[in-house]
């Protein structure tokens, strides 16, 4: 429930690279609670949606010392977010994957509440791009 950033060491103590297909040490900096275990987002980063996808991250230092982590991926905007395809007619609009009802919330409020009942619906004419 929210980006899970991991600190490698890809050389050895002299600094030297370490081996190709050497299993580098990992010291995990931040895990969130995954999305499978809980219904409710109280273990979750701050506006953290499903739809979220951190796909990489680096951590960066400028000339004068100054450093950051910066995280890269695609976040989550809007009212709503839905477990389905992308609707034709445009936005806003859900297009819930309706198989899947039932066994997990199809559709979140940016509150990270499940949607209305009214909102949890198909539709028709999708394409073929499934997903949050």
């Amino acid at each position: 429930m929210g980006p899970a950033p991991f600190a490698y060491q890809p050389w050895d103590e002299h600094g030297a690279p370490l081996p190709a297909g050497t299993r580098l040490p990992a010291v995990t900096l931040l895990h969130y609670e995954l999305s499978l275990n809980f219904e409710d987002f109280t273990r979750a980063l701050a506006g953290y949606a499903l739809a979220n996808e951190w796909g990489g991250g680096a951590w960066i230092t400028i000339a004068g010392g100054r450093s950051a982590v910066v995280f890269a991926g695609t976040k989550a905007t809007g009212d709503k977010t839905w477990y389905g395809w992308l609707k034709p007619a445009g936005a806003g609009e859900p297009c819930a994957e309706m198989e899947l009802a039932g066994q997990f919330s199809l559709c979140r409020l940016a509150d990270a509440s499940s949607c209305p009942e009214a909102d949890l619906r198909g539709c028709s004419g999708h394409n073929d791009f499934r997903g949050w």
